[in-house]
């Protein structure tokens, strides 16, 4: 007798266990779900929940606030800020453990870290730690209490960034409980003026964090004491201040409080040091830094010296800098340097010891005041850097300044065949010095061309001249702006980009036809 075969809803019922129960497979399909998905995944297959929450609640950032939630309602009064609309019981955190447990990564923006829920939170919290796989944590404001520390620092956590904090809170000296494990302390206001008591605390906070390799302080956190300190670091590779929007110059000028600054890399000091960002507001800044040797680890620096030093001594911490840094690879530099007259020669001389870096890939020079180049200088940076793969002289520039000419985009093509992004401020209306032939065109990796603030100049020499050295696909870029006074210019340089596009597309067409 012969048995009835199986129903279509088994065979359904079958293949579902057989893939809920391949944990290679319950991870490819949950990683690719969204929020949502994951969400019902977790509440009602419970074969793969933890799969689902683990994801879902791996990094937490804008969906905090319902993660508490998830402790007890919430509600936000005027007087207290957010808080808990009944008291928490033990049962509360045991249901909040489950969720936590599975949290990497906490990013907290815009949060008040005074708010009554982390008070609460603080004084009824279990003895166990709230977030035990938390291993990342970045918050804009940590506040000026430290219920928020207590409940997120242990020594599982390697990745500390804060932007800010305030009296009474002591931060380092909370941080010195969780020093042994940081790998990365980021500290990324960049207004932050040390004092004496901070500088005292970081002075015996960083011996303690014996792992770090990426530290990021403010400019005035790096006084002499601290940065002989990181100099014996092992394994630190990354040493950095935060990013600086606006010049500081002049009246923006950050004030230096009255602490020794300089920077000393002795024989034996940053023996895996990578990447280097460092700031000077030294009118002087050649007397503040000293290199005993090479550092060959070294590829990646960003100077920003904004207490506008003469060309002479910009030339000289110059000097300095390549003796040490001998295999910088990208190098990106922040002036404001100033000199009695506006002349070329004068830049390039003040630039002219960086063309020892033979292994120079990206150059970026941005400078207060207006500074050029001749076309000449471009041919000795070029020949001085074959390997460039993005070059951008000045970052900031006043058109009516510049020397250059179309003729400054040639040795480029000639010199490095590596090119990728070229940015330079030309005068357009000079005829070129130099003619092109048909083999000057840059190569077809080639994929912008800016000209920002150049000035430009006849319609159709300017547009033949460019289109006859740009591959199809590259990008001509200029600088687009509402400003009545140069609405004149921009126009015209629309003009030169959409004829350039015309010649590009003919020469196509003529190609395929032939």
């Amino acid at each position: 007798m012969m048995s009835e075969p199986p129903q279509p809803t088994l065979y359904r019922l079958t293949a579902a266990r057989q893939v809920w129960s391949m944990p290679e497979l319950v991870g490819i399909i949950a990683s690719n779900a969204d929020q949502s998905t994951l969400g019902r995944l977790a509440r009602v297959n419970k074969t793969i929940s933890n799969v689902a929450l683990a994801i879902l609640y791996r990094t937490v950032s804008t969906n905090f606030y319902d993660l508490i939630k998830i402790l007890s309602p919430t509600k936000l009064t005027p007087d207290h800020g957010l808080s808990f609309t009944r008291p928490l019981k033990e049962t509360d955190w045991t249901r909040f453990l489950r969720y936590t447990k599975y949290v990497n990564g906490l990013v907290l923006e815009k949060v008040d870290a005074s708010a009554e829920i982390f008070c609460v939170m603080d004084a009824t919290r279990p003895s166990e730690d709230i977030f035990p796989s938390l291993k990342s944590f970045s918050c804009d404001s940590v506040g000026r209490t430290n219920y928020l520390t207590k409940m997120i620092f242990h020594n599982r956590l390697t990745n500390l960034e804060i932007k800010a904090w305030e009296p009474p809170l002591r931060l380092l000296q909370n941080i010195r409980t969780i020093a042994c494990s940081l790998q990365i302390l980021r500290f990324t206001d960049k207004s932050l003026i040390l004092d004496a008591l901070t500088h005292a605390e970081l002075i015996c906070l960083l011996p303690a964090i014996s792992s770090i390799v990426h530290i990021e302080l403010p400019p005035t956190f790096f006084t002499t004491k601290i940065f002989d300190i990181l100099a014996q670091k092992q394994h630190l590779r990354i040493v950095r201040i935060p990013k600086l929007d606006e010049w500081a110059h002049g009246a923006m000028r950050i004030n230096y409080p009255d602490f020794e600054y300089g920077f000393r890399f002795p024989d034996s000091g940053f023996p895996t040091l990578e990447a280097l960002i460092i700031a000077d507001a030294s009118p002087q800044p050649h007397r503040r830094i000293s290199i005993t040797s090479e550092f060959k680890s070294l590829h990646d620096l960003e100077v920003k010296l904004s207490g506008q030093p003469s060309y002479a001594n910009v030339q000289k911490y110059f000097q300095v800098l390549t003796h040490g840094f001998t295999s910088l690879t990208r190098l990106v530099l922040d002036l404001s340097a100033k000199h009695e007259t506006y002349n070329s020669e004068a830049t390039f001389s003040m630039l002219e010891p960086l063309l020892s870096l033979s292994g120079l890939r990206s150059f970026y020079l941005a400078n207060y005041k207006p500074m050029s180049l001749a076309d000449r200088h471009i041919e000795q940076m070029s020949r001085s850097w074959p390997l460039l793969r993005n070059f951008c002289f000045p970052g900031r520039m006043f058109f009516e300044h510049t020397e250059l000419t179309l003729s400054a985009l040639v040795p480029f093509i000639e010199n490095c065949k590596f090119l990728e992004d070229l940015r330079l401020c030309i005068d357009a209306s000079i005829k070129p010095p130099r003619e092109l032939t048909d083999e000057l065109i840059f190569p077809k990796h080639f994929k912008k061309l800016h000209l920002l603030d150049s000035t430009p100049g006849e319609v159709n020499d300017v547009a033949a001249y460019i289109a006859d050295i740009l591959p199809n696909e590259t990008q001509l870029r200029y600088q687009s702006t509402e400003s009545e006074m140069l609405r004149a210019r921009m126009d015209k340089w629309r003009a030169i980009s959409d004829l350039v596009d015309l010649i590009r597309k003919a020469k196509s067409r003529a190609l395929r036809r032939g």
